[in-house]
């Protein structure tokens, strides 16, 4: 292989300074020439970037010459180059390596590392390369929506591998659910990052304090639903480290919902800015916050059209103050929700609140958090003059399933299985303390992954739980409006959400 070319493509070769000043514009496949502890310059092609956190670490998919590795194999390269703080970053990678290498989990071997330098010597970067795990699958891929046999284990292996973190007195601060790959073949876990790994405090009381927040933070991640079984998953734990540590359920509890609230707060705020995740955009006659997955060139144009792509599409909706249509471009579908302006009162009452569709953006955020599903939101665009909210745009991925009231309709009663997805749905709900505000039949889809909801506009988040308690009730009410009085199925939810009411004490 050519060292400056891949598939014949010229690669351009990057220093520090080059990196830095690129931000999120990398020419991929780039190259990069690094120097290990003996003064070998070697040359890495990096052809795919992974992870990008701008002007301070790459990680990226990378090929080297056959003589550095048989076959050119791929390998995982991370790369740190910010000028104050890439020395710092990568003695974190190096000494989290060792932590985690000491506790016997699995973690993708380090192959080598080095620095590389700017033409002047003034600006230097360090890499560090790893063995590609041949798997794409993250533990988040293989956690169900809705509670399996299969989702269970995966979480039960989760705290063994945890507990024998702490067991060796090391905790790994960032426990994203993506940062353990899960290899098929065997159902082994590997752990990712780390740079987010430090020994736990040699003080008894403090040790005890970071071990409950490290458990809370790895479970707050899971879909709600799965609080119901906590009890469960920490006896996993409290077995692999019974002659060490001993836990509270309660104040693991306490962290939990902490964690989760600042996990909400955090990521409703990065749904609101430009960051690695979404393109944000404000000007005096445009509000537009977009998924970078779909800001490319070519949509900016589709965005640009949407009354026009509204009014042409399929019309899923009609109403006065929303109307849905099914757009198709670049052979994705969009489903594009217009909130309507009615009249000039109308439009005055507008003017000063968020807009629904900015209610809608969030809400559809704050499900991801919380691991209840609904169409994977695109974008929010509201029309403005300067402070003044008018039309605005909702846009989410197309979900190819039925909602439960076309479906369900047609038949005399309900299955088990059928039964229980609606019970772990009103479960979340009330876990989250969320009531959706508009519960007919015909706003929950029905997916082979589990219900999924849809028009979330009037949905409410409540931090208290007389406000809650009222909304909810008021939700199953109009959910269970949907049948006639004399129908088996109007007779089997009205028992599952008697039993589920009395059971939760609600």
């Amino acid at each position: 292989m050519n060292e400056n070319k891949i598939n014949g493509r010229q690669l351009i070769v990057l220093d520090p300074s080059l990196l830095f000043q690129m931000g999120r514009t990398l020419p991929v496949p780039f190259q990069i020439k690094y120097t290990e502890d003996l003064n070998c310059t070697k040359v890495l092609n990096c052809t795919k970037v992974l992870r990008l956190l701008p002007q301070r670490r790459i990680v990226c998919q990378a090929l080297m010459d056959a003589s550095e590795l048989q076959g050119n194999k791929s390998i995982i390269v991370k790369i740190f180059f910010h000028p104050d703080k890439a020395e710092n970053d990568f003695n974190n990678e190096i000494t989290g390596y060792e932590l985690l290498k000491k506790t016997g989990i699995l973690i993708p071997q380090r192959l080598s590392y080095g620095s590389f330098t700017n033409v002047d010597k003034t600006h230097k970067a360090y890499c560090v390369l790893y063995e590609q795990i041949q798997t794409q699958t993250t533990l988040e891929d293989v956690i169900s929506f809705k509670p399996d046999e299969k989702s269970e284990h995966y979480i039960k292996q989760l705290m063994i591998l945890v507990a024998a973190m702490h067991n060796s007195y090391v905790q790994q601060i960032d426990l994203h659910l993506n940062n353990f790959l899960v290899y098929q073949e065997n159902g082994k876990i590997y752990t990712l990052d780390c740079g987010d790994v430090s020994e736990l405090n040699s003080s008894v009381r403090k040790q005890m304090s970071q071990i409950h927040k490290n458990l809370a933070d790895v479970l707050s991640q899971l879909p709600i639903v799965y609080d119901q079984f906590l009890e469960t998953f920490l006896y996993t734990y409290q077995q692999q480290t019974a002659h060490k540590f001993t836990i509270s359920q309660k104040q693991i509890e306490r962290h939990i919902q902490k964690w989760r609230r600042w996990r909400i707060r955090k990521y409703l705020q990065k749904a609101a800015r430009n960051c690695s995740e979404f393109r944000y955009e404000k000007s005096w006659s445009l509000l537009e916050v977009v998924q970078r997955d779909y800001s490319s060139g070519p949509w900016l144009s589709f965005y640009r059209r949407l009354d026009e792509l509204t009014e042409s599409s399929e019309r899923l909706k009609d109403g006065n103050t929303a109307t849905v249509a099914l757009a198709e471009y670049a052979e994705q579908k969009v489903v594009i929700k217009r909130y309507n302006i009615k009249n000039f009162r109308h439009r005055l009452s507008r003017f000063w609140r968020p807009s629904r569709a900015w209610k809608t953006w969030q809400n559809a955020h704050q499900l991801h958090v919380l691991g209840i599903k609904t169409p994977k939101p695109i974008a929010v665009i509201e029309q403005r003059c300067g402070w003044f909210r008018g039309k605005a745009f909702y846009l989410s991925e197309y979900e190819p399933a039925p909602d439960a009231l076309s479906v369900l309709s047609e038949q005399e009663s309900l299955s088990k299985n059928t039964l229980q997805d609606f019970e772990q749905l009103f479960m979340a709900m009330i876990l989250s303390r969320m009531s959706h505000g508009d519960l007919k039949a015909n706003n929950i889809l029905l997916t082979e992954n589990g219900l999924t909801l849809i028009d979330l506009d009037a949905m409410q988040f409540h931090s208290n739980e007389r406000p809650f308690k009222k909304a909810f009730r008021r939700d199953l009410k109009r959910f269970i409006k949907n049948w006639p009085e004399s129908s088996t199925v109007h007779r089997q939810f009205s028992e599952l959400v008697t039993e589920l009411l009395q059971n939760m004490g609600i």
